[in-house]
């Protein structure tokens, strides 16, 4: 294996968890509104 794809490979991994976790805090925060405005809790 050389070493630009050993590079390649190690770094997609926390691209990826980056994006995964993007993802659930936009959704978090998205409710979070939505429940704010509502006059709800988020629980």
């Amino acid at each position: 294996m050389s070493i630009l794809s050993l590079s390649i490979y190690f770094l997609m991994w926390p691209a990826i968890v980056l994006g995964v976790m993007i993802v659930i805090g936009h959704a978090f925060f998205s409710d979070w509104k939505k429940a704010r405005e509502a006059g709800e809790d988020i629980i």
